[in-house]
């Protein structure tokens, strides 16, 4: 409570230091009204599909935007483009192609990870998001054509004291009353809305009495999706006609359902309304320029942040592990510190005989790798959600431009990881008490947040036009760093080493409290583990391995701007991660060389579907593969192990052992049960096969 105070004084001090004198009046202040109910009216049509698909589905559609933006796209290719009817246009829009898309989707991928643990479901709608932002840019590239969509009924409408409203506003206002109204009869007031809602809680006992699951599922993703497509259009004629402006609707909407707790849709059409109105008087009263000209866009994200941290702690849950959790995985250190040295000779070899081309992006590679290297820890084994790594890493990147200048190499690293925790800390220490979804949000919004308020301040990115940043080439020449090859050979020995160092961490009494708090929160309590302490350490060491790649970068790139540490560069990374793996330190490294893979692509081929890739790319394979295990890393390596002579990969029969069959499907040999041991990491003292026992 005392943070979300304080983050309204800061909003109380902004709106002090802009507020226009004098433009206060009676007329100014009805039409910043109208215009800020109808804009808050759109914004409550997209929460409340958020809302519907939460409430009976149970998953948090993170692509409620991106579906909106490509239904509005095809509204408009339909209206525009073909000429069409507007009647038409909007049954076919509204009444077949968004439910359609919303069932499909619940059929084909909601539905296999209805049971699934957060952070896969909030990592497979995240890809759906980016895929469907990639397909827009693919069917309709921005490069081709100014697009513009029109209001309805266009610019007119009727006088109301002394102001113009117009149809297509006062047509927003009134769906968004009819709808909320009407969801509220359908959610409360009817026998399938019960069902709809029962089946979230436990969908056998709700299909003992009668409910249909899977067919309520399909009904709710339907019904949000025909919502966000409604949203779309509505707002389209009100912003820029483009991909990120209508797919970023999703902020505003989060924020109002946020407010209703994802449940209450009286208190989420309250919240849609107060952000229109905010939005509606900032542009109307505050002279929002100089340091101050993105806080209009970031209303949204501040309002998102501070009602996360006025929401109350959330009860610890029992402990159990919920179908699909990967399993983590220990290996020894020596043997993982022999696979970290080989790395290192492969780099030198590969230094010595490529070209700079290839060496500039196998370094690109090993520094990304580095920043998935951050999530391991923490989404991986502590089962914590973070969707801001390379805002820490940008927060590196800073710090090692400003203390490189007059101190040296070594301590714009030392400096790159000190800010970075402290930033990490600070946002870890706000937002601790959430867990699971409102977690992964709240990163969310600090990567907004950072994006469009901290970052293009003048003491950070923002001191020249181009928001460019660099080292200065002659304390790179300094540690001969401005060869590529020299580079190559660092990052991935600074890459094998906090490789290692985290595999030794994993193997330790911390690393089993790590996977202990993912796994029983409730059971570490009772045994007086400090879940808050541990929490905290871990999203320290995250920050400071992000940071510290967000320093090797600016070595690398000489010159780093703002816009490579956007919200929006925060989802690949952290979705190739999941395709790779985010329970292994190989999993960071395979991601690492996918996200070159694309950027090489991106840079081959100018296609449209080429430079969507970004996007295209990780948003579909994670929809395909997040649900369906560790990942590809630990999947290739299984799949290495069975090639490898029998003397060295072991007896084939001992690979896999769940300790659930021992001793009633399986037998209790002394090669599973040392399988066990090493799955637990547990210590040499307590193996079996240790001195005394």
């Amino acid at each position: 409570m005392a943070a979300a105070v304080a983050g309204l004084v800061v909003v109380v001090f902004v709106t002090t230091q802009a507020w226009v004198a004098g433009s206060l009046t009676g007329p100014a202040l009805f039409a910043a009204t109208v215009s800020g109910l109808a804009v808050g009216a759109i914004f409550a049509l997209a929460a409340a599909g958020l809302v519907v698909t939460y409430v009976t589905s149970g998953i948090f559609n993170f692509a409620q935007g991106a579906i909106g933006m490509l239904m509005a796209f095809l509204y408009w290719e339909l209206r525009v483009n073909q000429g069409w009817p507007a009647p038409l246009c909007l049954v076919l829009v509204l009444g077949f192609a968004a439910p359609v898309f919303g069932a499909g989707c619940a059929v084909i991928v909601m539905r296999r990870i209805r049971n699934a643990p957060v952070v896969q479901q909030v990592m497979v709608t995240v890809g759906l998001m980016l895929a469907l932002i990639g397909i827009v840019g693919v069917l309709w590239p921005s490069a081709e054509i100014s697009r513009s969509l029109p209001p309805f009924f266009g610019t007119t409408g009727f006088h109301l004291a002394g102001i113009v409203v117009t149809w297509h506003r006062l047509i927003a206002i009134a769906l968004a009353l009819v709808v909320s109204a009407a969801l509220r009869l359908l959610l409360f007031r009817t026998r399938f809305g019960v069902a709809m809602r029962a089946c979230v809680d436990d969908q056998e006992l709700a299909a003992l009495h009668g409910a249909r699951p899977n067919v309520a599922s399909m009904a709710a993703w339907a019904l949000g999706s025909s919502l966000a497509a409604l949203a779309g259009i509505m707002l389209a004629p009100e912003i820029p006609f483009s991909v990120v402006p209508l797919t970023l609707l999703i902020i505003d909407a989060f924020a109002a359902a946020i407010l209703g707790r994802l449940r209450s849709l009286p208190l989420t059409f309250l919240g849609a309304v107060l952000l229109g109105l905010l939005n509606a008087y900032a542009i109307t009263f505050l002279d929002l320029n100089g340091r101050w000209s993105n806080v209009r866009p970031a209303i949204p994200t501040v309002f998102l942040f501070i009602v996360l941290l006025a929401l109350p702690q959330r009860r610890i849950p029992l402990g159990r592990i919920p179908a699909g959790a990967p399993p983590v995985r220990v290996r020894r250190v020596r043997s993982s510190a022999l696979g970290m040295a080989v790395l290192i000779l492969l780099s030198i070899v590969l230094a010595l005989v490529l070209p700079d081309g290839p060496i500039d992006w196998l370094i690109l590679a090993v520094i990304t790798s580095l920043v998935m290297l951050s999530l391991v820890p923490l989404i991986g084994w502590a089962g914590e959600i973070s969707l801001a790594p390379m805002t820490f890493a940008g927060i590196g990147a800073f710090a090692m431009v400003k203390v490189s200048e007059h101190d040296g190499i070594l301590l714009g690293l030392a400096a790159a990881a000190v800010l970075a925790v402290t930033a990490g800390l600070a946002m870890a220490s706000l937002a601790i008490r959430l867990q699971g979804l409102y977690m992964a949000l709240a990163s969310l919004a600090f990567a907004r947040m950072a994006e469009l308020l901290i970052f293009p301040q003048p003491e950070l990115f923002g001191q020249s036009s181009s928001n460019t940043i660099g080292v200065p080439t002659e304390v790179l020449a300094t540690w001969h760093l401005t060869s590529a090859r020299v580079l190559l050979v660092l990052t991935t020995a600074v890459f094998a080493v906090l490789g290692t160092g985290l595999l030794a961490l994993r193997a330790s009494r911390y690393g089993r409290r790590l996977v202990a708090v993912r796994d029983s929160p409730a059971a570490c309590v009772a045994l007086g583990i400090n879940i808050t302490r541990v929490k905290l350490a871990v999203y320290a060491l995250s920050s400071a391995i992000a940071g510290f790649a967000g320093a090797m970068l600016a070595v690398h790139r000489k010159q780093v701007d703002a816009g490579a540490f956007s919200m929006l560069a925060n989802l690949p990374v952290v979705l190739l991660l999941v395709i790779a793996g985010t329970t292994t330190v190989s999993g960071a490294l395979l991601g690492g060389f996918l996200f070159m893979s694309l950027a090489v692509m991106q840079s081959t081929w100018q296609s449209p579907v080429f430079q969507t890739l970004g996007f295209l790319g990780p948003g579909l394979v994670v929809v395909a593969v997040a649900y369906s295990g560790d990942g590809a890393a630990p999947a290739i390596a299984a799949a290495i192990g069975r090639l490898l002579p029998s003397r060295l990969r072991g007896d084939p029969r001992h690979d896999i052992v769940d300790p659930g069959e021992l001793g009633t499907t399986r037998p209790f040999t002394p090669e599973a049960l040392k399988v066990v041991e090493d799955r637990l990491s547990l210590p040499e003292e307590y193996r079996r096969d240790a001195p005394g026992t």
